[in-house]
């Protein structure tokens, strides 16, 4: 089964081609094959991607959060955390 991941809140200037919007920036990757997404990773925030192929396979996990941190984020030293999940 093909499928493409596709980034919401994810800024793609200058790699438009690896938002994974099926069949309109990429072309689904198929069984078998591989695929790497590059680009620079921005804005910093809390994303969300998911498979852009059919809901089936986002009912299947093909989605999650996808967590962009600023490398100098005043705020990150003074909470401490349990884990990174």
């Amino acid at each position: 089964e093909s499928t493409t991941i596709h980034w919401h809140g994810i800024h793609m200037p200058g790699t438009p081609y690896m938002d994974g919007a099926r069949e309109v920036t990429q072309a689904p990757i198929g069984p078998g094959e591989n695929f790497t997404y590059r680009f620079s990773a921005w804005p910093p925030g809390t994303h969300y991607y998911h498979s852009h192929m059919d809901a089936v396979q986002g009912a299947r996990g093909i989605r999650g959060p996808f967590v962009i941190e600023r490398a100098d984020d005043p705020v990150v030293a003074e909470f401490d955390y349990d884990e990174d999940l």
